[in-house]
This record gives structure tokens, C-alpha cells and sequence, in this order.
């Protein structure tokens, strides 16, 4: 399977988990302080290269992907995509939260709205000390919404290419890996100033 298909793919079960999601969110009322990056400033997050391959082509097919790879070198302690503090300017790109929001991993998207076993095998919500404490996060387990879970996506996405699912990096890490991935393909299968013979 090409580079190109893995993104689709990968793309796909994005879409199918952000569905999930947001029927969550409607039917129980279960949703993030507005423009809270709590979670992302937790500097131990960890992902997979493969959920990053979406935002790798995405940063490379508008240029940047050298632009990223530099501020990737200074070893950031937080996510590269976040921006944490809040601007007074009507610019999305200054408002606090993720860059590159559409283009996040499966971590970002799972954390808050997907469940794990807990020692008893019984399903638990992974989120934050805020959701637990909202109102809406004591009756989600009474509603019979489905949740999704964290391992079923995780599989989902290692089925794609066990390979660069394998390791746990960094969350910078993954991303610096996944450009380099799609440099190198791209860069192989349609190479700049290529000349006609």
C-alpha cells in the first residue's frame, strides 16, 4: 500500500471517530472548556508516526514542512502544533488551542471522549479532572451512548501498517518523523525541477 492510500485511510477513521464524537457530545452534553489546552500542554504526550502522516502532507503540501522541521530541531518541550496563550486579535492562527486542529492525532482526538478498562475491566472516560468534575460526565455511562474506546481507534489505525504504528514517540517526535516520511516520498515519487528526458 502507497503513502498516499495510508493518509486516506488514516483520514477515514478520522472522520469516523470525529462522527463518534460529536454524537457523543450532542446526546450527553460532554464537551472541553472553550479554548482550554490543558491537555496538550501535558509535555509527555505520546503518539504514533502514522496519525501524524495526514498532518506531515498536509504542512508539505503548503511549503512548510522545512519551516516545521527547524522549530522541530530546538526540541520544543510542548506539542509544535500548540498554541497556549491567548491573543487579543481575531487571527484563529493567535487563538489558543491547536494549529493545526483538523490535522491532529488520534491521541488528541480520543482524550475526553473515549473510554479504557479499568483494573476491573470495567470502562472508564480518559479525560481530565475538569470533565469528571462536569455535570454532564456523572450519567454518560447511564445514557447507553456509545463511546468510542481507545484501543478499538488504536487498532483501527495499526491495521493500516503495523510498522509506523509500533513505537510510542514524543508527540513532537512522531510529527518530526511523519514530515520526514512524506518529504521523502513525495520527494522520490515526484521530484522538484525534474527534467524530461
Amino acid at each position: 500500500m502507497n503513502l498516499e492510500t495510508k493518509i486516506c485511510q488514516v483520514q477515514s477513521i478520522f472522520s469516523q471517530l470525529d462522527q463518534e464524537i460529536e454524537e457523543l457530545k450532542h446526546s450527553s452534553g460532554l464537551d472541553c472548556r472553550s479554548h482550554c489546552t490543558h491537555c496538550c500542554e501535558n509535555p509527555d504526550i505520546e503518539a504514533t508516526i502514522l496519525e501524524f502522516l495526514p498532518l506531515a502532507k498536509h504542512i508539505y503540501d503548503l511549503g512548510w514542512h522545512e519551516r516545521y522541521l527547524h522549530q522541530l530541531a530546538a526540541k520544543p518541550e510542548q506539542c509544535i502544533l500548540l498554541n497556549p496563550e491567548q491573543k487579543a486579535s481575531q487571527d484563529i492562527s493567535l487563538v489558543p488551542g491547536c494549529r493545526m486542529y483538523p490535522y491532529r492525532g488520534i491521541i488528541c482526538r480520543l482524550f475526553g471522549f473515549s473510554t479504557r478498562e479499568d483494573k476491573f475491566g470495567n470502562p472508564e472516560l480518559v479525560a481530565c479532572s475538569w470533565l469528571k468534575h462536569a455535570p454532564a460526565y456523572a450519567n454518560i455511562f447511564l445514557l447507553g451512548i456509545k463511546i468510542p474506546t481507545i484501543a478499538e481507534y488504536r487498532w483501527q489505525v495499526y491495521g493500516i501498517d503495523p510498522r509506523l504504528c509500533d513505537v510510542m514517540y514524543p508527540i513532537n517526535e512522531a510529527i518530526r518523523r511523519a514530515i520526514e516520511i512524506v518529504i521523502t516520498y513525495f520527494w522520490y515519487n515526484n521530484p522538484p525541477n525534474s527534467v524530461a528526458s
